[in-house]
Order: C-alpha cells, then structure tokens, then sequence
C-alpha cells in the first residue's frame, strides 16, 4: 500500500504515463474532474479511490468508467473509509472537525475514501447496453458521475433491478431503492418521474413475488426517500404496485 512518499513517485510515474501514451487520454466527453481512479475490477463490479477524502458519489447512484473502446457503466453499491496502510489501525482523537485540520493537515495523505459499484451496462460504438459488457474496465481509468441522459438510457428497461436484487454481500433492499430514486430524478418532474416508479415498483414486485417481506421494505425505503426530500422531482404520493 502506498505512503504519502509513495503517492507523489505515484503522481509523477502517471504525469509521465499521461505524456507518453495515448491509450490512457481520458474519454474526449470527460471534460469535467473525475470522482475516483478504478483500483480493482472484474466482469460484475469494480472498485474505485476518491479523487478527495470523502468524495464518494451517493449509494445508489449511477457512475460511468470512460476506456479507450469502451465505457463501463455501475451503480454504487459500498463506500468506505479508511487507513492507506491497511497495517495502521485508526485511532479517536476526540478532537472538532477544525482542531483535527489544524493537527492534522496531511490527514488526506492518510486516509482515503473507496467504493465499489455493480456494472450495470456497458456502452460501444455510441450505444448504451443495459447489460454487462464484454470486459471490465481497466485499471487506473477515471469515474465520472452519470449524466441524466445516460442513467435514462441504462434504466429504460427493468434489466437493472435485476442485476442488483441477486448482488451477493450488499444491502439489496436499500441499493434498489436509492437506484430507483436516483434513476427517477433523473427524469425531471411530474409524470416521467412518476410512471418510471409505477414500472419499477411492478418489476421490484415480480423479482420478490416469494418474498412479501423484502418487497414492503424496499417500498418502505422508497417512500420514505420521497417524503424526506424537499426537492422531490415527484409532487404526490403514488401507488408503486
């Protein structure tokens, strides 16, 4: 695991990477600064460090890895935090968010921020794919925060409850419904918003047709999601089944 040593010789080995080979020029769309650096990946999910300690995007929302063929799409499923040196055991300082800064300015040069995501769909030649893609993405790509456009085009069809209702060691109930939620405001307001959470609450209600327990609490969980935020694209309560 890299020291704070280690991670300027790591900054300037990717400035020389940068300057010296094309194949690793960001996606000419990702114009805006990257979320995080994929560190891990395989055909179902990857792994990615914040650009920033505690900077991960929101659980349940839609992330996008840009490749030289390829685009690799995912939905944020685990963020931690913790010691780089994964030998150095965190300790409480019982100190205020400004006296830890003041003591502690290097302390982003000793933590750092991770999620995982579940790929959800790929995107080639210009099309996007609900579906998982042929390879992972590589390592040391940037993420970058779905747009709405894309996140509508990964949600169209129900494929994605799918995916993420048989994802192994995750909190299934609450990952459906922060997706769904984060899937419906990227449909605006109103109607759209509305009918997109109609067809997600009959899919949700076929994928646990044997299990009424977990579809009320994923019900639950979306409703209450609604109630509680004040920008709601959503202006009332809606049968989800």
């Amino acid at each position: 695991m890299k020291t704070p040593k280690d991670g300027d010789e790591g900054r300037g080995m990717r400035d020389e990477i940068d300057g010296s080979s094309s194949s690793l020029i960001p996606h000419p769309s990702s114009l805006v600064p990257h979320l995080a650096e994929v560190i891990a990946a395989d055909s179902s999910t990857f792994e990615a460090e914040c650009r920033q300690l505690y900077g991960a995007p929101a659980f349940g929302s839609f992330v996008r890895v840009d490749g030289a063929e390829r685009s690799v799409f995912g939905v944020v499923a685990h963020i931690a935090t913790a010691a780089i040196d994964p030998g150095r055991h965190t300790q409480a300082l019982h100190l205020s968010p400004e006296r830890l800064i003041e003591r502690m300015p290097q302390i982003e040069l000793v933590l750092r921020t991770c999620f995982a995501a579940l790929v959800v769909g790929g995107e080639e030649g210009g099309e996007i794919r609900p579906y998982l893609p042929p390879y992972p993405p590589e390592i040391h790509r940037f993420v970058h925060a779905c747009t709405p456009a894309e996140v509508e085009s990964l949600t169209r069809e129900p494929d994605f409850l799918r995916i993420l209702a048989a994802a192994p060691h995750a909190p299934v109930e609450d990952l459906l419904a922060g997706a769904v939620l984060h899937a419906a405001a990227a449909r605006g307001s109103g109607a759209p918003a509305n009918r997109f959470m109609v067809e997600c609450g009959r899919s949700i209600a076929t994928l646990f047709r044997r299990d009424p327990d977990r579809l009320q609490s994923i019900m639950h969980r979306i409703q209450a999601a609604r109630r509680a935020t004040a920008a709601a694209p959503w202006e009332r309560p809606i049968d989800l089944v």
